[in-house]
């Protein structure tokens, strides 16, 4: 029994520290000549401490615009203590969108 609650009180200290969030967009559509469109977008949000993880997701068939994705899209992993910050993955924050890495 004694196994079983420090399971369990493991478990809760652990998930009370995690933060997770998500949101799903859906495009649906059709231009004037015909063409269909279906876009699905999951984006995730996962952050514990000064980690924190950025997944999106796209399953289209066909995308709106540019190339067939069915799966991830989009990933960044962040490290972020004090003054000392690590990024990995798709980067826009420091750049700017508009600049093409």
């Amino acid at each position: 029994m004694r196994k079983y609650a420090f399971l369990l009180w493991a478990i809760a200290i652990v998930s009370a520290q995690v933060s997770f969030t998500g949101n799903t967009e859906t495009r649906i559509g059709e231009s004037s000549n015909g063409f269909y469109y279906n876009e699905t977008l999951i984006n995730t949000n996962l952050q514990y401490g000064a980690f924190t993880n950025w997944i999106q997701l796209e399953f289209s068939d066909p995308p709106e615009l540019g190339r067939r994705v069915n799966g991830v899209r989009k990933l960044r992993l962040e490290y972020e203590n004090g003054p000392g910050y690590v990024e990995t993955g798709r980067s826009i924050r420091n750049m700017g969108p508009g600049f093409g890495a």
